[in-house]
């Protein structure tokens, strides 16, 4: 299984090429490997799919202010 830094650099990586389709992508690409049977890089897709929204959402809760 990939390490967490990688997975954590290609969903950094993602973000950067697809801002909030990224976990869309990730997903498709999981999809991708489960279609030709490769659980391993399924598995590691979804982990990038799931980092990406975890990093999405921190962005936004940093983001957002209370009036």
């Amino acid at each position: 299984m990939a390490m967490q830094v990688e997975v954590y650099l290609q969903a950094m990586f993602l973000i950067k090429e697809h801002g909030e389709n990224a976990p869309d992508y990730a997903a498709s690409k999981a999809d991708e490997m489960l279609n030709v049977g490769n659980l391993y890089e399924r598995r590691t897709w979804r982990r990038v799919a799931e980092t990406i929204e975890e990093m999405l959402a921190r962005e936004a809760a940093s983001s957002s202010f209370i009036h």
